[in-house]
């Protein structure tokens, strides 16, 4: 059996429906396990309800059958205090009853100390942690096949959310004096001749359409907004 091709299908599903840890209760699952060197960043990570996240954990002994993290880690899901093995349905109902009265039992609860926003807030102004710790080239590897991999679905979802957005005339100068002077990544700095170099081929390699109306080659987002049926020479 193809268990390969079973779990990516699973985690393709899970990451084709954007979901969020609010709708319902989700477990985060890293998609290359981190015992045979996935990275413990978004890309890697998916969120699957119980039942997908015990599925996938049964997946992963089946297609590395050498780790004995992987099964440690099968076993512990499935451990109950008597001799009884629990399954994947099992494993769901009664983690979600777990989750629930855990969230039930803090509702109301306050522990001192509130978030603020902006100036207030107790990390504004400090770095990120990961902060000029450039990336190793496997994970930029990997964060480049994500990227460029994304399914149609992902892609539709991204743009219908940001469809009939409005940003206030205030946003917008909030977001141009953060990126503008010294607030601008590049300020002060200049690519170097292998970076011109890189952003030269690249660029000259995109994929380009052709329009019908006008016979020009723009690159898709460019043709979407003034070419094809919105040129301006396409015969009304």
């Amino acid at each position: 059996m193809n268990y390969l091709g079973i779990y990516e299908r699973l985690i393709h599903s899970a990451k084709s429906d954007l979901r969020k840890k609010s709708d319902k209760y989700y477990e985060r699952h890293h998609i290359i396990p981190k015992c045979i060197g996935g990275a413990d960043e978004e890309y890697n990570l998916v969120l699957l309800t119980a039942e997908e996240h015990y599925i996938a954990h049964q997946l992963l002994v089946k297609i590395h059958p050498g780790k004995g993290k992987l099964i440690f880690a099968l076993n512990m899901m499935g451990v109950t205090s008597d001799k009884h093995r629990r399954n994947n349905k099992e494993y769901g109902w009664i983690k979600r009853k777990v989750a629930k009265e855990l969230s039930d039992s803090q509702k109301g609860k306050s522990y001192g100390y509130k978030f603020k926003p902006g100036k207030d807030h107790l990390l504004y102004g400090k770095p990120a942690a990961n902060r000029g710790v450039p990336h190793d080239a496997a994970t930029k590897l990997k964060m480049s096949y994500y990227a460029n991999n994304r399914p149609e679905s992902h892609n539709r979802k991204i743009s219908e959310s940001c469809k009939g957005r409005i940003v206030s005339d205030e946003t917008k100068e909030k977001i141009s004096n953060r990126v503008s002077g010294i607030g601008n990544p590049m300020y002060g700095k200049e690519h170097t001749i292998e970076t011109k170099l890189k952003m030269s081929v690249r660029a000259k390699n995109r994929k380009k359409t052709e329009c019908e109306y006008c016979g020009k080659y723009n690159i898709p987002h460019l043709h979407s907004r003034w070419h094809g049926a919105n040129c301006k020479h396409k015969e009304k």
